[in-house]
C-alpha cells in the first residue's frame, strides 16, 4: 500500500517518466514533456537502479535539465525494483492535483496535451461541481520499421461509440463504464491522467506486478467508479518492438512471463472487484488466458500444467471443441513425465 504524504500544491500536472538503461530514449521522452505549453508542470524522473555505464548520460540530462525537472535514482538491483514501483515512488514525489504518466521509450507528439487536459478539468468541475477522476486519450502504434499501424491505440477503441456522451469541452467524452471496457479496451499509461487523490486511495499501481499494471490499475479505476473523460486526440507514440525477434528463447520466456501475469491480473480482479461489469469482463479475461498458456505451454512440452490451464478455461467457457481439446491434454497429461 502506498501512503500519502502532505502536498504543496504548485503545478497544474505532475508527470512521472520511469527509467532504466535506456538514456538515449529517455532524453526524447523528456524534450517531449518539456515541449508542453500553457500549463505549469513538474517532471518527476525515477532511475531505477540503471547500470553504471549509463550514469554518464543520465548525469548530462540532469545537468541540463531545467529545476521543474526532479530526478530521484532507486538503488541498483539486479532485475530492477519493477516499473510500477517506481511509478509508486513517483506518485509520491508528485505536487500537484492530477498525474500524468509517459514510457522512457515512448513520446508525446501534441505540445498542448496538458493544457487542453486541463482546459477540460476546470470546465468540468465548473459545470457539475465534481473533479473528474481519470481522463484518457488517443495514441498511435509505431512498429519496427518506423511505420505508423492504422489502429488508434487504445487497444481496440472504436472512437465513435464516445461520440453520444459529449461533455461540455469540445473534443471531450464522457467515458460510461460499459463503454470503456467494452471489447477489452484499455488505455495506455502513456495517454492516462490520474488525479493524485483518488490513485492513492484505490492503492495506486500494483508492485506485485511485472507486466499488464496499466491495465489493470485502468480496470481497477473503473471498477471503484472513476469518473472519466475521453480526450478524443492523439498525444502519443508507442513504439513496438522487432516482431522479428521473437522467436528466441529470452522473449518466449518473456512471452510466458507476461502470460502468467495477465491471468493473475484477471484471477485476483474476478476476486475482488466489487461491479458485476468488472467481475464479469475478470472472469472472461480469465479463461481467454488460460486458453492462450495452455496452447503456448503445449508448444513448450509442459504438458501437464497445459493441462491445468486447458482445464480452468473449460470451466470458465465451455465449448465442445475445447472440451475436447481439454480431455485430450488431461490424458496426455497424465503419462508425461513431471512437465
Amino acid at each position: 500500500m502506498v501512503e500519502d504524504q502532505e502536498i504543496a500544491v504548485d503545478y497544474d500536472f505532475s508527470v512521472v517518466i520511469t527509467t532504466r538503461n535506456r538514456p538515449a530514449l529517455f532524453k526524447r521522452a523528456l524534450a517531449s514533456v518539456l515541449d508542453q505549453k500553457n500549463v505549469t508542470f513538474q517532471v518527476v524522473v525515477i532511475n531505477d537502479g540503471s547500470l553504471e555505464e549509463h550514469r554518464a548520460a543520465y548525469k548530462a540530462i540532469i545537468e541540463e535539465a531545467p529545476t521543474s525537472v526532479s530526478f530521484i535514482t532507486l538503488d541498483h538491483s539486479l532485475q530492477g525494483h519493477g516499473a510500477y514501483h517506481a511509478l509508486n515512488q513517483g506518485i509520491l514525489a508528485a505536487q500537484a492535483e492530477y498525474l500524468a504518466f509517459l514510457d522512457d521509450d515512448d513520446h508525446w507528439t501534441d505540445p498542448d496535451y496538458l493544457s487542453t487536459s486541463l482546459a477540460a478539468l476546470t470546465e468540468e468541475v465548473k459545470q457539475t461541481q465534481q473533479q473528474p477522476d481519470m481522463l484518457c486519450a488517443l495514441q498511435v502504434a509505431v512498429d519496427h520499421q518506423g511505420e505508423e499501424t492504422a489502429e488508434l491505440l487504445w487497444h481496440g477503441l472504436n472512437r465513435d461509440r464516445f461520440i453520444k456522451n459529449p461533455a461540455q469541452h469540445s473534443g471531450f467524452y464522457y467515458g460510461r463504464p460499459e463503454e470503456c471496457v467494452d471489447k477489452g479496451i484499455f488505455c495506455h499509461a502513456n495517454t492516462l491522467i490520474l488525479r493524485r487523490q483518488f490513485i492513492l486511495d484505490i492503492g495506486a499501481f500494483d508492485e506485485d506486478l511485472r507486466y499488464e499494471g496499466d491495465r489493470e490499475i485502468y480496470l481497477r479505476a473503473i471498477d471503484q467508479g472513476a469518473r472519466v473523460l475521453i480526450n478524443d486526440r492523439i498525444v502519443s507514440k508507442h513504439y513496438i518492438p522487432d516482431p522479428g525477434k521473437a522467436e528466441t528463447v529470452t522473449t518466449q520466456q518473456s512471452k510466458l512471463i507476461k502470460l502468467q501475469y495477465q491471468f493473475r491480473l484477471y484471477t485476483n480482479l474476478h476476486m475482488n472487484a466489487r461491479t458485476p461489469l468488472i467481475r464479469e469482463l475478470a472472469r472472461i479475461g480469465q479463461g481467454d488466458v488460460a486458453r492462450h498458456l495452455s496452447l503456448f505451454l503445449k508448444e513448450q512440452g509442459k504438458m501437464k500444467v497445459a493441462a491445468h490451464y486447458a482445464r480452468i478455461a473449460l470451466m470458465v467457457r465451455f465449448s465442445l471443441k475445447w472440451m475436447i481439446y481439454t480431455v485430450y491434454m488431461t490424458g496426455v497429461g497424465l503419462f508425461a513425465s513431471n512437465k
